[in-house]
């Protein structure tokens, strides 16, 4: 990247692939939005000051900014799951030798990005669960506050379907028949 340097009163700098970046101050912001006086722009600064603090804080806290014509913002999640793993990281750099170094930490980084990918899905499931029974959801709510509402929820993401099994089933009918018999002998 070369200095920044002046082109038709813009500030241009030339960047390695042969690109012009227009580098835009704050000052040529405000000229540009036409502010007629200067409690305006300082309106706007402060605007903009406030706007940049409070993303700062969100962003420090681990949430996702939302700006509007820019999109949403965050760290990026398998960077963080990486950085807590930097200690065991430093200790494998000591032991290991840089091929087996680079491999343990390729593997690191695909079990990260599984152990985000997966819980982004259990998330979406228990949305789902939470929208599909929204009625008991809610008297769960009301009866036991926010957590007892969200226990119930993960005591649904416990249960597991059990498959078919013809055998299993001929056994349960064979059990039902036999009742049914015995219960038509009882009550004659």
């Amino acid at each position: 990247m070369s200095r920044p340097r002046k082109l038709d009163n813009k500030e241009v700098t030339n960047l390695k692939n042969g690109y012009q970046l227009e580098v835009v101050r704050p000052k040529d912001i405000f000229n540009d939005l036409g502010f007629a006086n200067s409690d305006d722009i300082e309106i706007c600064k402060a605007i903009i000051t406030q706007l940049e603090s409070k993303s700062a804080e969100v962003l420090v806290q681990g949430g996702t900014i939302a700006l509007p014509y820019v999109g949403r913002l965050r760290k990026p999640l398998v960077r963080q799951e990486i950085n807590k793993q930097r200690h065991l990281l430093k200790v494998a750099r000591s032991v290991m030798d840089k091929e087996d170094y680079h491999q343990y930490k390729k593997d690191l980084y695909s079990e990260c990005v599984n152990k985000i990918a997966s819980e982004d899905e259990r998330k979406k499931i228990k949305k789902r669960l939470i929208a599909l029974n929204r009625k008991q959801y809610l008297q769960k709510y009301k009866a036991f506050g926010e957590f007892g509402a969200n226990l119930w929820i993960e005591s649904l993401m416990w249960l597991r379907g059990i498959e078919f099994n013809q055998e299993v089933q001929d056994v349960f009918d064979e059990i039902d028949n036999n009742e049914n018999r015995n219960r038509k002998v009882n009550y004659r």
